[in-house]
C-alpha cells in the first residue's frame, strides 16, 4: 500500500493538473451518527465536482459491493454514477479489516482457502444480479497493509477530506 501511495504521489508531482490524490476515509469515532458508506460517499461527491474526467477509488471490498441496501455500501450510495466495482481474491494471505467501531477492532486477519484454480488477473462476473461486484482480480496471495491514511500521511500526501 505504501508503494502504491508513493507511486501516486510521484504521478501527482509529474502531472499536477491531471491527477489529484484525495483521502476520503474517516475514523470510525467521527461518523457523527452516519454510516461509514454515507460519509465515504459524501466525501467522494465532494471530489467528483473537480475538473477531472475520471475517478479511481481505492476502497475496501466491503464498501464497494453492489446489490446492497442504501447506506451499507459506497457503490449503492453512488448508484447514479454507475460505479464499476472490482474486488480481489486470493487463496491465502492476510488482509486488514475493522470488525467493529473501535481502533482495537482493526487488525490483520489471516486466511487460507487452499489451492486456487483460476489464473492471476481480472475476470468479469456475467450476472450482476447474483454477485456483489462487477469483476474481480485474482492474486496468488494477499498481504495485509496498515491503513492507507497513516501511510499516505507518512508519505507526504497532505490533501484530505475530513468528516465535519
Amino acid at each position: 500500500m505504501l508503494t502504491l501511495i508513493n507511486k501516486l504521489k510521484t504521478l501527482h508531482q509529474k502531472l499536477p493538473s491531471k491527477i489529484d490524490i484525495v483521502l476520503i476515509d474517516v475514523l470510525m469515532e467521527n461518523l457523527s451518527g452516519k454510516s461509514k458508506a454515507e460519509v465515504l460517499s459524501s466525501n467522494i461527491l465532494k471530489v467528483s465536482t473537480s475538473p477531472y474526467e475520471r475517478l479511481l477509488l481505492l476502497i475496501g471490498n466491503y464498501h464497494n459491493r453492489i446489490n446492497l441496501q442504501q447506506d451499507e455500501s459506497v457503490a449503492t450510495e453512488l448508484a447514479e454514477l454507475s460505479p464499476f466495482t472490482l474486488t480481489v481474491k486470493a487463496p491465502r494471505g492476510s488482509y486488514w479489516a475493522c470488525t467493529g467501531r473501535t481502533a482495537a477492532e482493526c487488525k490483520a486477519n489471516n486466511f487460507d482457502k487452499g489451492v486456487v484454480t483460476q489464473p492471476e488477473g481480472v475476470s468479469l462476473y456475467v450476472d450482476n444480479t447474483e454477485n456483489q461486484y462487477n469483476a474481480w482480480y485474482q492474486f496468488k496471495q494477499l498481504t495485509s497493509s496498515e491503513p492507507a491514511r497513516k501511510l499516505a500521511l507518512e508519505a507526504g500526501i497532505s490533501r484530505t477530506l475530513r468528516n465535519e
